[in-house]
């Protein structure tokens, strides 16, 4: 079946549009490490399993795609992901293969050589490489040495970096519900806050630009659902195939993979 590309260039802010479960719990992630396991449906990557997709890409660090079959637990990967609507599952959008990462170097013979007393001990490879996280959406808990964002609680410490708007501000300053971007690091299995920076929310009536991929899972005469976000379908709306040529909104079927984009006009800030 082909995959559709459905340019959106309008969508209305009713209140289907987008249900309050997604608007309050959906957040972006961002894992960097060594894959831990790997299933047909899922890949946990730093204590993260993310749930794939037909809509998960899965590319070289030189845009290459690769096939599902080649991926082996222990190769080093960034993956990119959303929080799934009931707030328990993380959905990956793309899996990047990082250079190097299927060359293991434990069985090198060359180790001798490394000498593991001297202090050059640091280039010895992604071995040492701490994996990374990345988060953004709304501060869901807080503690005096802990913050919780799109289900991913961080560790607080006094070389975590505070920022509003580039200024540094001290971490008791935050308050639950507040839009953040929290940088972090595993270390001994513990998850460390690097950095911390409140975003700008989005006032009232503000438009934004959204984008889904997925199968779609309904349609009706002048919406379409992906991902449980649904469009409202204007005259303005551009439908094209895989070579781009324009077809009418009616070709479309349920369980057809798309390609949604739009404008969301927020009730109020978020």
């Amino acid at each position: 079946m082909n995959r559709l590309a459905v340019a959106l260039l309008l969508m209305l802010a009713l209140p289907t549009a987008l249900p309050a479960a997604l608007r309050a719990q959906t957040g972006e992630i961002h894992v960097e490490g060594r894959i831990q396991a790997l299933t047909s449906t899922t890949l946990t990557v730093g204590d993260v399993e993310f749930m794939l997709t037909d809509a998960t890409e899965l590319r070289s660090e030189l845009e290459v795609s690769l096939q599902w079959a080649d991926l082996q637990v222990g190769w080093w990967v960034e993956v990119h992901g959303l929080r799934a609507p009931n707030a328990t599952e993380y959905v990956a959008r793309q899996v990047k293969v990082k250079t190097g990462s299927d060359d293991n170097g434990s069985d090198d013979n060359g180790s001798d050589d490394s000498g593991s007393d001297d202090s050059g001990s640091d280039d010895s490879g992604s071995d040492d490489h701490d994996e990374e996280v990345e988060v953004k959406g709304l501060i869901e808990a807080l503690t005096d040495t802990s913050i919780t964002v799109v289900g991913q609680t961080f560790r607080v410490t006094n070389r975590t970096e505070v920022e509003v708007h580039g200024v540094d501000v001290p971490f008791s300053m935050l308050l639950v519900g507040v839009l953040v971007e929290v940088e972090g690091v595993y270390r001994d299995g513990v998850l460390y806050a690097s950095e911390i920076e409140v975003k700008r929310r989005d006032a009232p009536g503000a438009v934004r630009e959204v984008e889904f991929k997925g199968r779609i899972t309904g349609l009706t005469d002048s919406t379409i659902t992906v991902l449980e976000m649904t469009f409202t379908v204007t005259p303005l709306t551009v439908v094209m195939d895989d070579d781009r040529n324009v077809i009418r909104f009616s070709e479309l079927m349920e369980g057809q993979v798309v390609e949604v984009k739009g404008l969301f006009y927020t009730e109020r800030g978020v």
